[in-house]
């Protein structure tokens, strides 16, 4: 659970963190997942809302380990096409896809909190519904894969290919940290990975039915994300921070 140290096996890479970023710049992605898996499994996951950057990392790890399991966040709020997507992966993969709910129902919280909850709070409704159910998800783990670029948005552009995730105390791979989003979709229609059917139709990046949009041009990917409003993260990944030392993750992790 949030608030809690991850396994001593993660927390025995927090000094090498910069040696791995350094190691790891300009590097293949399968290579950085290769090693990912080769340090860390079976303690080792990918998280995937099914954007466009995990399904490449998906179909990259399938080729290397395919029990590396797939978090999927399901906040009960999902399209029906992001719901079709997992189906299509299992079948193409045979990946175990960990299906990870909140504690609340839909209609629990829409009793306890109102049904507007994310118009009014909208950081509360992604923390219960997304933040909370991954930190539960990921306490077993010693180390998680994402499909984060730099170039999404201004909240990523400091992704390293790996790094230290101070809100799980644990590693974080970014394979894809280095890439385009040309570079991601050219990948995956070279090798036909099953996608989200709703970026043909705009959608640059998927969550929640409603607050979601497609983007128009010049907007960059995550523009269509709680439109209106500053919010550009669920909060899941936190802004890049460097920490000198465990007291300091400690400090920042429980503040």
């Amino acid at each position: 659970m949030a608030g809690q140290l991850a396994p001593s096996g993660a927390a025995d890479d927090f000094d090498r963190i910069a040696g791995f970023a350094q190691q790891f710049a300009g590097a293949d992605p399968s290579d950085v997942l290769r090693w990912a898996r080769s340090r860390y499994a079976p303690e080792l996951a990918i998280v995937s809302n099914y954007g466009p950057g995990t399904l490449v990392a998906i179909h990259l790890m399938a080729e290397i380990d395919a029990t590396v399991p797939v978090i999927h966040l399901n906040t009960g709020f999902e399209f029906p096409e992001t719901e079709a997507v997992g189906e299509r992966l299992r079948e193409r993969y045979g990946v175990e896809i960990i299906e990870v709910v909140p504690e609340l129902t839909v209609d629990q919280q829409a009793e306890k909190y109102g049904r507007d909850l994310f118009r009014t709070d909208a950081d509360f409704c992604c923390h219960m519904r997304k933040v909370e159910p991954l930190a539960n998800a990921l306490s077993g783990y010693r180390a998680w894969v994402t499909g984060i670029r730099r170039t999404q948005s201004e909240t990523r552009q400091d992704a390293r290919i790996v790094e230290w995730d101070l809100r799980h105390d644990m590693v974080k791979v970014n394979p894809l940290a280095e890439w385009s989003r040309d570079d991601v979709w050219a990948f995956i229609r070279k090798h036909g990975i099953p996608y989200n059917e709703l970026h043909d139709r705009g959608y640059a990046s998927i969550g929640c039915t409603h607050c979601t949009r497609p983007v128009t041009e010049g907007e960059d990917e995550r523009s269509g994300r709680w439109s209106g409003t500053a919010k550009r993260e669920c909060g899941i990944h936190m802004a890049h921070f460097a920490p000198t030392s465990r007291a300091q993750v400690r400090q920042r992790h429980t503040a």
